[in-house]
């Protein structure tokens, strides 16, 4: 099973200075991935403080390294997990947004998240192939 939170290695494809057409693999450690789920209620009367419970019971229950950033349930609301810095704070708070500015709420957490990674240098690339084992067959004449 992969965990996602546990995915702290980035993977890079990067050129080879003084050529043109090689590039190198590169590893670096990182900050965990974002997570974030967005569903359908199957009952658009889902009470708010039951789902964040639930998003909170579920958590406590994976334990770590579980950790989901932010949940949007259509027609009902948007839900984060509050982030801590250190042991000494509360795990799994949940503070969420049942107004008609849940999407709003959304999308800016979303976006605030993605738009705290680190810029990619000139010329690299995000190497997502090497996350799966296995590697291809060449062909030679």
């Amino acid at each position: 099973m992969i965990v996602a939170k546990g995915m702290r290695t980035r993977r890079y494809v990067a050129p080879i200075e003084g050529t043109k057409t090689r590039a190198e693999n590169i590893a670096v450690l990182s900050l965990s991935p974002r997570s974030y789920v967005v569903g359908l209620p199957e009952d658009s009367s889902w009470d708010a403080q039951l789902i964040a419970r639930t998003l909170r019971q579920i958590q406590i229950e994976l334990g770590p390294p579980t950790h989901v950033h932010g949940l949007y349930v259509l027609g009902v609301g948007y839900f984060e997990t509050i982030p801590v810095e250190n042991d000494s704070e509360p795990k799994y708070r949940i503070r969420f947004w049942t107004g008609n500015d849940r999407l709003f709420r959304f999308s800016t957490g979303l976006r605030n998240d993605l738009d705290r990674w680190p810029l990619l240098e000139p010329g690299w690339a995000v190497d997502i192939r090497s996350y799966l084992p296995g590697g291809p067959e060449i062909y030679q004449a």
